[in-house]
């Protein structure tokens, strides 16, 4: 039996998470439109950046849009050279997503007719896969029961803990806050450590945030599991094939 696994991006890692799992030695098809990469480049200043910011700077000034918000424009983290008109890249969105890692609360699933005890499981597999970075003891980590953070939570100023300080002891508690979970490596011992360099929404260059194409880099590969090219057109469900986009 071989299994075919459409799109290389964080619902496919789950996929062959699963599948790894359950049937380990399955043969498995994984079709993505994209051209698979092999290794990442990881300069520790990435220069290529700051044409982007000269370019924003003179569109809109100095004062807005903020430093590296991008004011919508697209950024691609590789060098000009190599990037591709379609923006096509394997991982999908998750080059961008941001990784942020919130469980839903049971009063959040309540109405789903769901349960933490019924998803705990599942979520717990997926923080091994993601590795979540966060503060546990924080107000708003505790009302989301997060019970799957694994590492130190990313450095954050002084002035957002003040802050978090006023609005949590406020008497009005329409919410709480506290600091981001995120899919982060914040080991500092780490190759693929966070260096807080500030181009997360343009793509890491060091894949400290969770892509799904540099965790299936990283993980031993089995040798069952084969990467393909392919624009998957149509699934015949009958017929338990794949029908592809071919030119012309």
């Amino acid at each position: 039996m071989t299994i075919a696994v459409v799109g290389s991006g964080a619902a496919a890692q789950a996929v062959l998470a699963q599948i790894r799992c359950q049937q380990p030695h399955v043969a498995v098809h994984v079709y993505d439109a994209a051209e698979p990469e092999v290794g990442h480049e990881a300069p520790s200043e990435p220069d290529d950046y700051d044409t982007v910011y000269q370019r924003l700077k003179s569109q809109h000034g100095l004062k807005f849009p903020p430093p590296k918000s991008h004011f919508g424009s697209i950024v691609d983290s590789r060098p000009s050279a190599q990037i591709k008109t379609d923006w096509q890249r394997p991982g999908g969105l998750t080059k961008y997503w941001g990784a942020t890692c919130l469980p839903y609360s049971d009063d959040q699933l309540r109405a789903l007719g769901l349960s933490r005890a019924l998803l705990d499981p599942y979520y717990q597999r997926t923080a091994r896969l993601l590795g979540i970075a966060g503060d546990s003891s924080s107000p708003f980590a505790q009302k989301l029961q997060h019970n799957y953070i694994q590492a130190a939570a990313p450095r954050r100023l002084a002035l957002f803990d003040k802050l978090d300080s006023a609005l949590n002891s406020a008497e009005v508690r329409a919410f709480v806050a506290g600091g981001n979970c995120v899919a982060l490596d914040t080991d500092e011992t780490s190759g693929n450590s966070c260096t807080y360099c500030g181009h997360c929404l343009a793509g890491c260059y060091r894949g400290a945030i969770f892509c799904s194409d540099s965790a299936s880099q990283r993980a031993a590969r089995p040798d069952h599991i084969t990467y393909r090219r392919g624009l998957v057109e149509k699934i015949d469900l009958e017929g338990r094939r794949v029908q592809f986009l071919r030119d012309g």
